[in-house]
C-alpha cells in the first residue's frame, strides 16, 4: 500500500498535480478498485479476511490517514523522503482515535477527532486579533514622525486613514507606510535587491515589521531622501550597523539554445508588447501564461517567480508567448530547452553586498 502510494504520488506529480489533488485522487481510485475486487459474491470471504488480518488492516488505514496529511505541504522530493517523520504526529493521533473508535464506537472516535481539531482551530476563530503588534520605537520630532512595530499593525496611526491596511505599501516624500519582513522592508527603503542584502541575525531578517513615517518638513524633498531617513531610524531602533562588502553571486543567463525551435514561438505580429503583469506563482498548480512578451520581460518574470537572479542575453526585439508551470527551479532549464529552445546558463559575478549587523 505504501509503495503504491509513493508511486501514485510521483505519477500525479508528473502531470503537474499537487499533493492536495493527487492524494485524494489516488485514494478514490484505490477505494474503487477495492470495492470492485470485493464484490457482494465475496463479501463473506472479505469479512473473514478483514477479521483474520484486522491488525494489518488497522495499521494500513492509520498509515494512509497520516500520509494523507502530506497535502498540507507544498510538494518537494525531500517531503516524500522524510514523509514518515513529517506525518508522525498524525500517525500517533490516528492510532489513538482508531483505538477509541474500536473500543467505544464510531461516535466517540468522530467526537475525539473533532475535539482534537477544535483545540488548534478555535483560538484563531475566537481571538483573530490576539497577536497585537509590539511597538519597538516611536520618534516624534518637529518635522517628522517615525514608528516601527513588530507584527502587523492592523490600523494606521492617527495621521493616516482610520481604515485597516490590508497590504500597506506607500512611499512618498510626505508619507511612508510599509509592512513585510525586515529584509524586504530594507530592500524597499534602500532600493537594493534582497539577494544583495545579508543579515548577521537571520531570525531578525525574517521578522515581520510595520513601519510608519510622516513628514511635515519642506527639507525632505523626495521619496528617496525620506526612505534613507526612515532606514537610518530603523537601524537606530534596533541598534544595527551596516557595511558594504563584495561576494561571489551565482546568476543565470537566459539564452537561445535551439534557434529553430525558438523561432516557432515568435509572434508573427511585431506590434507593441502586450501589458502582462509580472507576478509570482499563485499556487502549486498555477501556470504563468505570458502573451506577446520580449526576452527582458521573460527574464524579469522568471526572476520574480523563482526568486533567483536571472539576466537576459536574448535579442529584446523578438516577441513571443510562453507558458511556464509552477515547478522546481531545477526542472526549469529542461522545460525551457525541450519546449521553447531556450536555456539558462549558470555563471558567477562579483556583487556589492549590504551587510547588516
Amino acid at each position: 500500500m505504501i509503495i503504491l502510494f509513493y508511486a501514485g504520488t510521483l505519477f500525479f506529480k508528473k502531470l503537474h498535480l499537487s499533493l492536495a489533488v493527487s492524494i485524494p485522487v489516488f485514494v478514490a481510485l484505490t477505494t474503487f478498485l477495492i470495492f470492485y475486487i470485493f464484490k457482494r459474491k465475496t463479501a463473506e470471504k472479505r469479512d473473514t479476511v478483514l477479521t483474520t488480518n484486522y491488525s494489518l488492516y488497522f495499521y494500513s488505514v492509520t498509515i494512509l490517514f497520516a500520509l494523507f496529511h502530506l497535502s498540507n505541504y507544498n510538494y518537494t522530493p525531500n517531503l516524500l523522503i522524510f514523509a514518515p517523520i513529517v506525518v508522525l504526529p498524525q500517525f500517533v493521533t490516528g492510532f489513538l482515535i482508531g483505538f477509541i473508535r474500536i473500543k467505544q464506537g464510531f461516535i466517540w472516535g468522530f467526537f475525539l477527532h473533532g475535539l482534537h481539531n477544535a483545540i488548534f482551530i478555535l483560538p484563531f476563530l475566537l481571538f483573530p486579533f490576539s497577536n497585537h503588534p509590539k511597538l519597538i520605537d516611536k520618534i516624534d520630532k518637529d518635522d517628522y514622525t517615525f514608528e516601527v512595530y513588530e507584527g502587523f499593525r492592523f490600523s494606521s496611526p492617527e495621521y493616516a486613514k482610520s481604515q485597516p491596511l490590508t497590504a500597506p505599501r506607500k512611499i512618498t516624500s510626505n508619507e511612508i507606510v510599509l509592512y513585510g519582513t525586515f529584509k524586504n522592508v530594507v530592500s524597499t527603503l534602500t532600493q537594493t535587491n534582497k539577494r544583495n542584502i545579508r543579515f548577521k541575525n537571520s531570525i531578525l531578517a525574517e521578522k515581520e515589521i510595520s513601519l510608519f513615517f510622516r513628514n511635515d518638513s519642506a527639507k525632505i524633498e523626495s521619496a528617496r531622501i525620506a526612505s534613507f531617513l526612515v532606514f537610518d531610524n530603523l537601524l537606530k531602533s534596533y541598534n544595527l550597523k551596516t557595511k558594504k562588502e563584495q561576494r561571489d553571486l551565482t546568476i543565470w543567463n537566459l539564452v537561445v539554445k535551439n534557434e529553430h525551435l525558438f523561432k516557432t514561438h515568435i509572434c508573427d505580429s511585431l506590434d507593441n508588447i502586450s501589458q502582462n503583469t509580472t507576478r509570482v506563482f499563485f499556487g502549486v498548480r498555477d501556470t504563468l501564461k505570458l502573451h506577446s512578451i520580449n526576452s527582458e520581460f521573460l527574464a524579469k518574470t522568471l526572476r520574480i517567480a523563482f526568486d533567483t537572479e536571472i539576466q537576459n542575453d536574448i535579442d529584446k526585439n523578438a516577441v513571443f508567448s510562453i507558458k511556464i508551470p509552477n515547478d522546481n527551479f531545477a526542472d526549469l532549464k529542461h522545460f525551457l530547452e525541450s519546449n521553447y529552445g531556450l536555456t539558462i546558463e549558470k555563471k558567477t559575478e562579483k556583487r556589492d553586498m549590504l551587510v547588516i549587523f
